[in-house]
């Protein structure tokens, strides 16, 4: 039901299903991560971190939820943090984690970093789109034009 009144946009009416769930199935994973989307696009990342972090103690360390807290971390700005927790979901197998610890590396303007990360990420398929444009948007801040041109045009031939 709290998915139902998210899609209608009662953010109110959504946390109360969610609480609602929570009170009534403390091990609840599923209803802390939406309602810790709830906080996040309010911007509210206290909260967030605080409902996600008994998300991951309730889900055993699961990676997706460990790749959400560095997402919330990531939104506030809080980027040390962020890539501590991408860190641990890309060692737990969630691969869009490596995309997310390349686009944390750009912000810290570790740019060697962030290429590895890309590299990798470039040979995983549900990654792979994602990567390139990011590996081809690098080599523009390095001012490296065909380089970056001749990665889109990967992209390119593989359709």
């Amino acid at each position: 039901m709290a998915a139902v009144y998210l899609l209608d946009k009662d953010k109110p009416k959504a946390k109360k299903q969610l609480e609602m769930a929570i009170s009534n199935d403390p091990s609840s994973v599923d209803a802390r991560f939406m309602m810790s989307n709830i906080y996040l696009s309010d911007k509210d990342y206290a909260s967030a971190k605080k409902i996600i972090d008994q998300a991951i103690l309730v889900s055993d360390n699961n990676g997706y939820v460990i790749n959400q807290a560095g997402i919330i971390f990531y939104e506030a700005e809080q980027y040390n943090e962020a890539l501590a927790y991408f860190e641990r979901a890309s060692a737990l197998g969630v691969s869009d984690a490596n995309i997310a610890i390349a686009k944390t590396y750009l912000v810290l303007n570790q740019l060697a970093e962030a290429r590895k990360k890309l590299e990798l990420a470039a040979t995983v398929s549900e990654t792979r789109f994602s990567a390139v444009g990011l590996i081809a948007q690098l080599y523009l801040k390095e001012n490296k034009l065909n380089l970056a041109l001749e990665r889109i045009g990967e992209l390119g031939k593989e359709k």
